[in-house]
């Protein structure tokens, strides 16, 4: 394979890439790392404007639900925790998380804004994952000392 081929190849990727986008096909970045179910809340959070309490209360406003089903479903799919370990740290029943998923998945194939607003989630929870390591659910820096 010569450099040519490879630039003819290398652009044809490109076009593939471009027209998924466009039509929707957006390839959604993986994560490098297990994030915590605590930074992955974080992440939501922020997005949403959600407190990590608030969406463990019982609230039922419209924006809290749903920072409160899109970080269940990241934690159930993309970092497969089990349904009784995100219920425990959301406090809530098994039946609810079950049911997440369902609604979940309705809102992503239905309304445009919550898969963009998904996929902004995503590439911030890829570049978290790439940016920070992660010992216990705390971060740690790494501090160089300096040398003499």
């Amino acid at each position: 394979m010569t450099v040519l081929d490879e630039i003819k190849t290398d652009l044809a990727d490109l076009k593939t890439m471009f027209s998924n986008f466009l039509n929707g096909k957006y390839q959604i970045p993986k994560p490098d790392r297990r994030l915590s179910m605590l930074e992955v809340a974080e992440v939501i959070g922020w997005f949403f404007g959600v407190s990590i309490e608030d969406m463990k209360s019982d609230c039922r406003d419209g924006h809290i639900m749903k920072a409160r089903h899109m970080a269940r479903y990241i934690m159930l799919t993309e970092f497969h925790y089990t349904v009784p370990q995100v219920s425990d740290f959301i406090k809530c029943t098994r039946a609810t998380t079950y049911n997440t998923i369902y609604r979940t998945q309705n809102w992503l194939s239905t309304d445009r804004n919550f898969k963009k607003l998904y996929q902004f989630c995503m590439e911030e929870i890829a570049r978290k994952s790439k940016d920070t390591y992660n010992v216990d659910n705390k971060n740690t820096d790494v501090i160089q000392q300096p040398t003499q």
